[in-house]
């Protein structure tokens, strides 16, 4: 098993755009790799998750933080944090390449994130989304800390995530405080 604590992390900068998009589609997706991993929503949306475009525009803001965890020669796991309003944080955008899944890197990554949005913006708050129907995902998160904040939003056919393959998607929002990490 692959060993997470012996991979650095650090913040993205643009030239690492292509990595990252190639790793989020990868892992949510399959695209490129030809392996899904257990965070993978291909049977439930179709098409990249994320294009260069998207994710070039988010390493330029000032409000996002985009931390990457790599080897010399490959990008194995990525998250963003942002900054939305007054004490509170959104984290998204975390992948883990499906070759790193189960090594404990997520938790690494998400623990980064959280931690940043406490030293840098002073968030208390973090919250994200998780597409249901995805059980797996939701208690992973729950196992976290995060609790179901009771916000749905029903996912349209074709959004930003991809093209709907049902019905009956929709986004999930939770929430952890963060009152407890130290800045």
């Amino acid at each position: 098993m692959l060993e997470s604590s012996a991979w650095p992390l650090a913040l993205a900068v643009p030239a690492d755009t292509p990595a990252i998009t190639a790793l989020v589609n990868a892992a949510y997706r399959g695209v490129g790799s030809g392996a899904t991993g257990w965070t993978s929503s291909a049977h439930l949306l179709a098409g990249p998750r994320i294009d260069a475009g998207v994710v070039r525009a988010l390493l330029t803001r000032d409000d996002v933080a985009c931390l990457v965890a790599r080897t010399s020669d490959e990008l194995l796991g990525c998250v963003v944090a942002s900054y939305v309003r007054a004490g509170v944080g959104d984290i998204g955008l975390l992948a883990v390449s499906p070759r790193a899944q189960v090594s404990g890197l997520g938790r690494r990554l998400l623990a980064s994130a959280e931690q940043v949005l406490v030293t840098r913006w002073r968030v208390e708050r973090a919250e994200l989304t998780v597409l249901s129907p995805r059980p797996e995902l939701e208690n992973w998160y729950r196992r976290r800390g995060y609790t179901e904040t009771g916000r749905r939003r029903r996912l349209g056919a074709d959004s930003a995530y991809g093209t709907a393959l049902r019905d009956d998607l929709e986004l999930i929002e939770f929430a952890r405080p963060l009152n407890a990490l130290t800045p």
